[in-house]
C-alpha cells in the first residue's frame, strides 16, 4: 500500500522527501542525494511503459492509474511515493483508491508564495503564474523530446488542496511555513504519523541530522 507525499508544485514536497529518505535509508540520518530516488515520483514512465505509448496523453494515462498501482502493490509492502497529481476523478477514472492508498502526507504552502516560486521556476510573469494556479484544467506535460516525466493533472491550487484534504481519510497536513519555523518539530509529526503504519528508526540524533543536512 502507498503512503503518498502529495502537494501542489513548489510547496516543499522535495524537502519532505529528502528528510524522509535520510531517515529511511541511512544509519545516521545524514542526507545523501543518491537516496532521494528511493522515494519515487508517481506517475512515472517506469510504471506506465507497459501500459501507454504516449506519456503526454492524459486520456491514455488516466485509464491505468489504478492498474499500475495494483501492480506496484502486488508485493503487499508499504511504500512511499511523491506526487503532484490531484486526487481527482477524470471521466470515470480515479487517481487512486482505498485498496492502493494507505495514508497521505499533504504539504501545503501559502499560495501567495507558491505564485512567486512559479514565477521564478518557469520564468513566468505574475499574470501567467496566476492563470496557471487558477486554471481548473491545469496539467503539466513533459516536452515532446524529453526522455522523462509524464502528464500530470493538477487542477487549480484550491482544487488540488480540496481534493486531497477532503478525500483522504488518513491524512497528515504539513504546512510549509511551519517547516521553515521548526523543521525538526514537523519532522517528528511526520515520523509519529508514519509509525502508525510502518515503524521507522528515527531517534533524536537522526532527526537532527536529517534537518541539518537538508
Amino acid at each position: 500500500m502507498i503512503i503518498w507525499l502529495a502537494s501542489y508544485p513548489k510547496s516543499g514536497n522535495t524537502w519532505i522527501r529528502a528528510m524522509l529518505s535520510s531517515l529511511l535509508y541511512t544509519d545516521d540520518g545524514c542526507f545523501d542525494v543518491k537516496n532521494l530516488d528511493k522515494i519515487r515520483q508517481y506517475p512515472d514512465r517506469e510504471y506506465f511503459k507497459d501500459f501507454v505509448n504516449d506519456f503526454r496523453n492524459i486520456h491514455e494515462i488516466k485509464k491505468h492509474w489504478i492498474s499500475t498501482q495494483d501492480k506496484l502493490n502486488l508485493d503487499n509492502k508499504i511504500k512511499f511515493f511523491k506526487t503532484h497529481n490531484a486526487l481527482c476523478k477524470l471521466d470515470n477514472y480515479f487517481f487512486s483508491n482505498s485498496e492502493n492508498t494507505l495514508a497521505t502526507i499533504y504539504i501545503v504552502r501559502d499560495p501567495r508564495n507558491v505564485i512567486t516560486s512559479i514565477v521564478n521556476h518557469f520564468n513566468y510573469s505574475y499574470e501567467q503564474a496566476k492563470n496557471f494556479m487558477f486554471n481548473s484544467a491545469q496539467a503539466i506535460y513533459p516536452d515532446v523530446d524529453q526522455s522523462y516525466g509524464m502528464g500530470t493533472i493538477l487542477g487549480s491550487w484550491s482544487d488540488h488542496y480540496n481534493h486531497w484534504t477532503k478525500n483522504s481519510p488518513k491524512l497528515l497536513l504539513i504546512k510549509y511555513e511551519d517547516l521553515i519555523l521548526n523543521a525538526e518539530n514537523e519532522l517528528k509529526k511526520i515520523v509519529n504519523f508514519i509509525n502508525k503504519y510502518k515503524k521507522i528508526d528515527a531517534n533524536e540524533t537522526k532527526i537532527k541530522n536529517s534537518v541539518k543536512t537538508t
